[in-house]
């Protein structure tokens, strides 16, 4: 491997260390990069019925978490999470509906849009379903907690996820508190504080939908171009270009001109 190659070899791994798999980049054309891990935990119990501007909640929700799942790069990992949606009263209705993985954008919405509200709401039970799924993870996820209210089964999910962190578990934890009492807020606020995250209060529909998509200001899921090209004295060159991913993995093999 020549000097320039080695140059442009390493080049690539500082320009793009979280590119997945899958998704290209040429040293010819520009191609969109961006990539993330976010966990979406839903809020399916049963207040989830109440209605916020004469549409409820639930219906609120699933349209502004439809047009975040549609915004979201093609490179992302997500994952859906849901509690309180088949059962009253059990406090152990929690289900991952899909784990994370790769980004399936129309399995993820007919789960969203097929939810239906029926019982308690176990913040800390969803959360600690959820941090078992990704201790093994070694890039740091998001988990974006949507809930119109606060625990209201056994446990103190503020305590969790301070827990969760503390022993290494890498996630941040964003909460959208929707419709919610001060006592509620303060409560959903404590489990964004713990969880490195960012807690927004949302009473409309409006505030409700800029709150989800303010996941989208993360730079793991904002979206760029990368261009390469190789010069020697100001000319361009023919230089042999490899592309790894965070993994190390070869993702493509290409010429500069």
């Amino acid at each position: 491997m020549s000097l320039q190659q080695v140059k442009l070899f390493i080049l690539m791994l500082f320009l793009v260390p979280g590119l997945a798999s899958g998704q290209p980049a040429s040293a010819d054309d520009n191609e969109t990069l961006g990539q993330g891990s976010i966990m979406l935990i839903l809020d399916a119990s049963g207040s989830m019925w109440g209605q916020v501007e004469g549409t409820t909640k639930i219906e609120i929700a699933k349209e502004a978490l439809v047009q975040l799942i549609d915004n979201l790069p093609d490179t992302a990992r997500v994952g859906l999470v849901a509690y309180g949606h088949r059962v009253k009263g059990d406090c152990n209705d929690v289900e991952e509906l899909i784990p994370l993985g790769p980004m399936d954008r129309e399995r993820l919405k007919e789960h969203v849009l097929g939810l239906n509200p029926k019982g308690k709401t176990p913040i800390t039970w969803s959360l600690q379903l959820t941090a078992e799924t990704l201790k093994s993870m070694e890039e740091e996820v998001t988990i974006l907690l949507v809930s119109d209210g606060k625990e209201t089964c056994e446990g103190d999910p503020c305590a969790l996820v301070r827990e969760l962190r503390e022993s290494g578990v890498r996630v941040v934890v964003n909460v959208i508190g929707f419709d919610v009492t001060a006592e509620e807020s303060e409560q959903l606020k404590c489990i964004a504080e713990e969880g490195g995250g960012e807690y927004y209060s949302a009473d409309s529909v409006s505030e409700f939908q800029e709150a989800a998509m303010s996941t989208l200001e993360d730079p793991r899921f904002q979206t760029g171009k990368l261009e390469v090209r190789a010069v020697r004295n100001g000319e361009p060159i023919e230089a042999f270009v490899r592309l790894l991913n965070a993994s190390g993995e070869e993702v493509r093999t290409d010429y500069t001109y």
